[in-house]
């Protein structure tokens, strides 16, 4: 396609990248998620993990019920050292999950968060039996 035959020219062509990336997204496919996603994964890539979480939470508002797009802000943010605000993201979304098994889910992920990095065991605990009381019926 034509990002990645810029993308594999010679010299520094990002900004042209970006761009592209820009007129795509906000012209004309402004409700298509995955060259959003693209889009986030390349100005992450670049060093731009502000754009690229600005990208994520305007998609994530387009689009409140997918849970993989909330996942991969959590992950960003993850990446990017704020573990603070993925802790936020994680609880939030285990507030404001659709169903008790969407919840239950996420609570694991949350609870496999905090026990690896932050080495938090005890509130990791607490998640899981929180997530256990919510919905007894999960077998997870």
């Amino acid at each position: 396609n034509y990002i990645s035959w810029w993308e594999g020219r010679d010299g520094d062509n990002m900004d042209k990248v970006r761009s592209i990336y820009n007129r795509a997204c906000v012209n004309h496919l402004p409700t298509k998620v995955d060259i959003h996603e693209q889009w986030a994964a390349f100005e992450e890539s670049q060093g731009d993990f502000d754009a690229a979480s600005k990208i994520l939470e305007n998609l994530e508002t387009s689009h409140p019920e997918l849970i993989s797009l909330l996942l991969r802000r959590i992950n960003l943010e993850r990446r990017r050292g704020s573990v603070e605000k993925a802790s936020e993201l994680y609880e939030a979304a285990i507030k404001a999950a659709p169903n008790k098994s969407t919840a239950g889910d996420l609570s694991i992920k949350f609870a496999r968060f905090l026990r690896l990095h932050q080495k938090n065991t005890t509130k990791a605990c607490q998640v899981i039996k929180t997530a256990m009381a919510t919905d007894p019926t999960n077998p997870k």
